[in-house]
This record gives structure tokens, C-alpha cells and sequence, in this order.
């Protein structure tokens, strides 16, 4: 007769019999199935908790793994029953998690535990008990990504994987999965972080070991055994190894910042700097190598996002690199010149303030090779170099801003002045006075200057930006290079309208006129909030226009320029395609809505009077969507009128 526990409760008289058998039937030759047994026969919740832990702690024991493998059927059938009568929900949910270690250490019979659990599953009709066998596939599935059975061979498998990235005779496969595996050794490299930070010390010991037996190689007269590597295997290793010192650094992240962790300092980070940078530039005095132009270029930008401005003592070292790389510009290949562009980039945006005004004056000077670069035939070269033009007329150094809107406008002047022989000056002693442009550069020219000038906002939060519209007010500039802006007056200008409508325009004109859509006007700088806004003007000039200057940000008056711009690209709408007019059109628009609090003293000028014209005289077509567009224009325009 079974003990009086075992009597069903709770309407459960079905399950007796279960009860019964199971307990019978669990074996008795190890503590696991004399817990099981008890756990059957138990209807106490606190009591049967503790038999469920003391289980589970069982079945993790090693040696228990062969009987567990041999008695799956019945342990998975008791434990199963559990689920269905256990005395209480979380005695079932513990008894779920005895299932799912019993599937964990099944290992390579685990195929037989998976068949089990969803052959029960599609014939259990209970949600309840359906719900808990998949809490215990998904405690298995836990398990397995928490096992620490890799912990104790991490060092020695980082070690080979680290050896088979760097050795050159490995194929290029074996080397991309050693990186990957690298990566994904991501835990290990975080919970060990001395460990990492000395292995990238060693990294950079070796590098140096590297750049001697370089020098000893290119000097054959120290060696007369000739036993010494070729100067291609030196400067292969060498790459190879700043390739996974960048590896390795991309894996840590912002735990190896040492804003944010104590392990790692600042010392450390700008010691590999200099060193890896005086090494590369040592290596390619001798060798040019492309690869390891593109990987140094890589490693300084990982370095220089932690230390920013920090660099100081590699400042020099960093700016020979990048000197080292412009010189060689029409030897390298455009993933090189892509890497050395981003490598500019980034360092004007991280060193900033810090920038020697020479690097700026070497990067925009009329015999600048980065400039040369515009005309590369590389779309993705060119967007390289107008993003760093972004850079440099977004540094928050005044005296180096003013010196690099010099150099832009000065440029800008000089192509300009080949399409409209009329424009005003842009700026005074002009850097760029003796530069020489064919008509067809010097389109391209204009094109790359105006897309790099017309996002100046786009970097900057609303509080940033405001901040910048002050410091450079027109005032800051006025000293140097009154700018008056400048008008569209002159045909020749609307030859880009014509080819891009008649033959097609090139992808750098296409981006000029309709990249940003007609929402974003390409010839306008956007402001704060998204709204265009004029060119920078002098305050003595606006002065004219008896506005209140005093009381409103220095953009938010409009010159008359963006008018005359308007009107006379609309007298020329016929020209040009859908796309552009549209464009211009939303521009008018936003120049009424923005002009609401001028417009009693706007409405009576030439310029403001001929926009309207133009505007109108626009709405002569057959096109439907201009019309539309024009008529919104009008709406806004007597909206806002006094």
C-alpha cells in the first residue's frame, strides 16, 4: 500500500495511477532516482522545492551524466508527470528547469531529447504544461550559452587564433575566420581586460621588432649572411599585426576607455599611439605599401576616438602621416585615398581646437593634393573630400575657422568668376588668386563648394548651432573677407539645368540640384530647425535695410540674394526639369514664411517685388504639379502679407 501522501487532491483521482507506476518505476541505484521518487511522493510545495533544487544540483554532477544518458525515458516521464501534478506552479517550474538540465547534459544524445520534448508538446493539450516544457528547452538552450567549459582554454585559443591572423602563409580565408572567431571571443576579452591590454602591448613590441628587421634588411651591408627577410614579408607581418591590434581594440570598445575603466590609461593608449604612427611612417620611408597605409589609417581613428584631444604628444607623428600620404596622392588607389580622407576627417574633428594652422592652409591651398581630388572620377572619393570640407568649416576654433572660410571662399571666387564674370568679390587678399580652372572644373568646383557649405547645420544640435551663428556672425568676418554674396545672373550657370534635362546629368550635379529633394534646397545653407537660410552677409550692409538687427539671430534676414536667386531661376523654368523647379519652389516658400515678421519693409523692394513676378509668370505651364506648387506659394505669400 502506498503511503497516505500519495492520495490525489484537488479533483486530480486521474492521476493516482501515474503516481503509483512512476514511483515505482524510477530506478534505485543512484541518488538521482531516489530524489525523483521522493519528489513523486511529496505534496508539500516547500518541501518538494527542495527536492527540485537538490535534483537539479544532481544532475549537473558529471558522473551522473552516463546513468542520466541510460535512464532518459523514465526520468523525462517523471519529471513530466510533475508538470502536470506538481503541488503548486513554482514546484512545476522547477521541476521544468530539472528537464532542461536533463536535455544539457545529455550532450551528444540531445537529438533523442529534443525528439522527446516536441513529440510531448504536440500532444500535450494543457497551455500550462506546454508552457513549461518549452521553459525547459529554454533553460538547455541557457546553459549552453553560459558554459564555462571555454573559460580556462581562453588565453591558449586567443593565442592560436592571434597566430594564424598574423602568419602570412595562412590563406586569406583561415586569416578572415581567425578575426571573426576573435570577435566573437568578444566576453572573454572584456572579463580579462589586463590580459587584453598587455596582449596589445605585445602587439606593439612586435611592430617595433618588425620596423628593426626592416632596417636591417634594407641595410644589407649589417647583414652579410643575407638570412634576413625580404622587406615585402617585414612590412606584410607588419601590417598583419596592425590589423589585429584593430581587431582587437574594435572588440573592447568603450572598455578601453579609460574615462570608463581603470584598467587602461591614457599613458597606455597615446604610447601605442606614437609608437604604431613612428613605426608606419619608418616603414613606408622605405616601403609603400598600400595596406598598410589603409590599416594605420584605421588604427589612428580607433585611437584617436578615445584620446581626442588628448594627442598632443603624437600630434606631430599624426600630422607626418597624413603630410606622408598627400604627398603620394596620385599613386595611391581610391581605397587608399578614401582611407586618407576619413583619416583627415576624423583628426580635424577630434583634434579641433588643437589643429597647427598650417595642416588647415596645406589642405585648402591653391597646391593643395587634397583639392586635386575633386576631380576624381571616384563618386565615393568625392563625397570623402566634401566631408572633410564639413569638417574644417565646422571646427570650433575661430581664428582656424576664419582662416579655412578664406581659403573655401577665395576658391569659390576664382571658379565662380569663370561662369559669371560679374560676381562680386567674396573675399579680400585671396589666397587663391593665381589658381586657374578650365569652365568645365570650375562647375565642378562650384558644385563641391555648395554642397560642403549648404550643410554647415546639419552636424550641430540646435543649441550648438545657435551657439556658432553667433561666434561667426558676419561681424567676425567682416574684417577679413566682406562677402556680399552672390547672385545667379549669368546663362551659362543654367548650363547644368540643361544637361541634367537633356542629356543627363553627372552624379555630383545631380546631387548639387536634387539630392536632398525639394524640401532641401542644395544652393541654400540650412540652417537651425531645417530652414534655409541666406549666405553670410555683413551687418553694415543689412544695415540698409532698416531691419531690427539687435533683437534677431544673425541669419534670420534675408539679403535679397536667395530673391534674386529665385526669381531668375524661375523666369528660367521652361529649362529646367520637374525635380529643380519643384525644389525652388519650396524654397520661394519657406523664403515667404520665413520673411513674415520683414514683411513690411521687404514687400517694397525690387528684389522681393521681382520674386513675386517670377513666381507668378511661373505659373504660365501645363504642368499640374507646378501649378499646384505655385498656388501654395501665393496662399503662403498673402497669408503673411501686412
Amino acid at each position: 500500500m502506498r503511503p497516505a501522501i500519495l492520495q490525489p487532491k484537488n479533483g486530480d483521482e486521474h492521476m493516482l495511477p501515474l503516481l503509483v507506476d512512476f514511483g515505482y518505476m524510477v530506478p534505485e541505484d543512484s541518488r538521482i532516482s531516489k530524489l525523483l521518487r521522493r519528489l513523486c511522493r511529496e505534496d508539500d510545495s516547500e518541501k518538494s522545492i527542495s527536492l527540485c533544487k537538490q535534483l537539479q544540483e544532481s544532475l549537473m554532477v558529471q558522473e551522473n551524466g552516463r546513468y542520466i544518458r541510460r535512464s532518459l525515458d523514465l526520468i523525462a516521464e517523471s519529471l513530466l508527470d510533475m508538470l502536470h501534478s506538481g503541488p503548486g506552479p513554482e514546484v512545476k517550474y522547477q521541476a521544468a528547469q530539472c528537464l532542461g538540465r536533463v536535455g544539457y547534459v545529455l550532450e551528444q544524445d540531445f537529438k533523442r531529447y529534443m525528439d522527446w520534448i516536441f513529440t510531448k508538446y504536440s500532444e500535450e493539450r494543457n497551455d500550462e504544461v506546454r508552457m513549461l516544457l518549452m521553459k525547459a528547452l529554454l533553460e538547455t538552450l541557457q546553459l549552453e550559452a553560459e558554459s564555462p567549459k571555454l573559460e580556462e582554454f581562453s588565453t591558449d585559443t586567443v593565442d592560436i587564433l592571434v597566430g594564424w591572423h598574423i602568419d602570412g602563409s595562412q590563406p586569406p580565408t583561415v586569416m578572415r575566420h581567425a578575426s571573426r572567431s576573435l570577435q566573437k571571443l568578444r566576453s572573454y576579452w572584456i572579463a580579462d581586460l589586463q590580459f587584453s591590454v598587455t596582449l596589445l602591448s605585445q602587439f606593439v613590441e612586435d611592430m617595433e621588432v618588425c620596423m628593426d628587421d626592416l632596417e636591417k634588411t634594407i641595410d644589407r651591408s649589417s647583414s652579410p649572411g643575407g638570412d634576413l627577410p625580404l622587406p615585402q614579408d617585414t612590412v606584410t607581418r607588419l601590417t598583419k599585426l596592425i590589423t589585429v591590434f584593430n581587431t582587437v581594440v574594435k572588440i573592447l570598445g568603450q572598455n578601453l576607455n579609460p574615462s570608463l575603466s581603470l584598467t587602461v590609461g591614457w599613458t597606455f593608449l597615446t604610447e601605442c599611439f606614437t609608437k604604431i604612427l613612428t613605426t608606419v611612417i619608418k616603414a613606408l620611408s622605405h616601403v609603400l605599401w598600400e595596406d598598410l597605409i589603409i590599416v594605420a589609417n584605421e588604427c589612428s581613428c580607433l585611437l584617436l576616438a578615445y584620446l581626442q584631444s588628448r594627442t598632443s604628444v603624437a600630434n606631430g607623428h599624426l600630422y607626418d602621416l597624413i603630410n606622408m600620404q598627400l604627398d603620394l596622392v596620385e599613386q595611391l588607389s581610391d581605397c587608399a585615398l578614401i582611407s586618407m580622407l576619413r583619416l583627415i576627417g576624423k583628426a580635424v574633428r577630434e583634434v579641433s581646437a588643437n589643429l597647427p594652422l598650417e595642416l588647415v592652409q596645406k589642405l585648402l591651398g591653391p597646391s593643395s593634393a587634397m583639392l586635386s581630388l575633386r576631380f576624381s572620377p571616384s563618386v565615393a572619393v568625392q563625397d570623402e573630400v566634401v566631408a572633410v570640407y564639413h569638417c574644417l568649416l565646422n571646427l570650433k576654433n575661430i581664428p582656424l575657422l576664419q582662416e579655412a572660410y578664406r581659403y573655401v571662399l577665395g576658391d569659390l571666387e576664382i571658379a565662380y568668376k569663370l561662369v559669371v564674370s560679374s560676381v562680386d568679390e567674396l573675399c579680400t587678399q585671396n589666397p587663391h588668386q593665381s589658381t586657374q580652372y578650365r569652365v568645365c572644373d570650375a562647375e565642378l568646383v562650384i558644385m563641391i563648394h555648395l554642397r560642403a557649405l549648404a550643410d554647415l547645420g546639419g552636424g550641430f544640435s540646435e543649441e550648438e548651432s545657435s551657439q556658432k551663428d553667433v561666434e561667426i556672425s558676419p561681424n567676425a568676418l567682416e574684417d577679413d573677407e566682406p562677402f556680399y554674396g552672390f547672385e545667379v545672373t549669368d546663362d551659362p550657370m543654367l548650363d547644368v539645368g540643361e544637361r541634367q534635362a537633356h542629356q543627363g546629368a553627372t552624379g555630383t550635379e545631380s546631387d548639387m540640384l536634387v539630392e536632398r529633394g525639394p524640401g532641401r534646397p542644395k544652393l541654400m545653407r540650412i540652417g537651425r530647425r531645417g530652414r534655409p537660410t541666406k549666405i553670410y552677409q555683413p551687418a553694415a550692409n543689412r544695415a540698409d535695410q532698416k531691419l531690427a538687427l539687435n533683437n534677431d539671430p544673425p541669419y534670420d534676414k534675408d539679403t535679397g540674394h536667395s530673391s534674386t536667386a529665385s526669381s531668375q531661376t524661375m523666369e528660367h523654368n521652361n529649362e529646367l526639369p520637374e525635380e529643380t523647379t519643384e525644389m525652388v519652389l519650396q524654397w520661394t516658400r519657406e523664403v515667404f514664411l520665413q520673411a513674415h515678421p520683414y514683411m513690411k519693409i521687404l514687400h517694397q523692394t525690387v528684389e522681393f517685388e521681382g520674386l513675386v513676378e517670377a513666381v507668378v509668370g511661373a505659373g504660365h505651364c501645363s504642368n499640374p504639379v507646378v501649378v499646384l506648387w505655385i498656388v501654395d506659394n501665393l496662399e503662403h505669400l498673402i497669408e503673411t502679407f501686412p
